[in-house]
């Protein structure tokens, strides 16, 4: 006859009556320790780690889609080590000495993060260290009707003598656009 003990907090443990199997399913740390009668044991510990690992910026979790305007250093979280492989085309990121990660090319990064249990996340996100460009000539004066095209925005404001007086983001437009993407003001 075998002992088992089982040391853990609140995990459940169940035993298959017909093969004396053990199984455990929720996650946690376990120590199992068998002793026979003779009072012979042994312990073995293992981790059942179901939860996917994050990636955080200044304590934040990287949100899918997010745009940096400056080269970022993150970490990523997790009960294990988590191996950081950018995806085919993705620019590349830095291990750093402390464990950290530095991207900072321009570029579109999607990375896989995985545990040592196996489990998986994708984290995308951009790097544009680059402002916006527009066809203007700065601090000239026009006669008339003026056409400008403004490239890679997220959104347009015009002002006049520092008053707004036409904007457009991704969801309203108070800005006259054509079908070439020219604004008119």
């Amino acid at each position: 006859s075998v002992t088992v003990k089982v040391t853990l907090d609140w995990y459940d443990i169940t035993l298959n009556p017909v093969d004396g199997k053990y199984t455990a399913s929720n996650e946690g740390v376990y120590q199992v320790t068998a002793t026979d009668e003779a009072g012979m044991s042994a312990t073995k510990t293992f981790t059942i780690d179901k939860t996917a690992p994050v990636a955080k910026v200044d304590g934040n979790e990287i949100v899918n889609g997010t745009v940096y305007g400056t080269p970022i250093t993150f970490v990523t979280y997790d009960k294990t080590n988590v191996t950081v492989s950018p995806k085919e085309g993705t620019p590349s990121v830095t291990k750093n000495a402390d464990g950290s990660y530095t991207a900072t090319e321009n570029g579109t990064y999607e990375l896989t993060l995985i545990d040592q249990a196996g489990n998986e996340a994708t984290v995308t996100f951009v790097i544009d260290k680059d402002a916006p460009e527009t066809d203007l000539v700065g601090e000239k004066y026009y006669p008339g009707k003026v056409e400008f095209t403004v490239t890679d925005q997220t959104s347009v404001t015009v002002k006049v003598n520092h008053t707004a007086v036409g904007s457009e983001t991704a969801t309203e437009s108070t800005l006259t656009k054509d079908e070439n993407g020219k604004y008119s003001v």
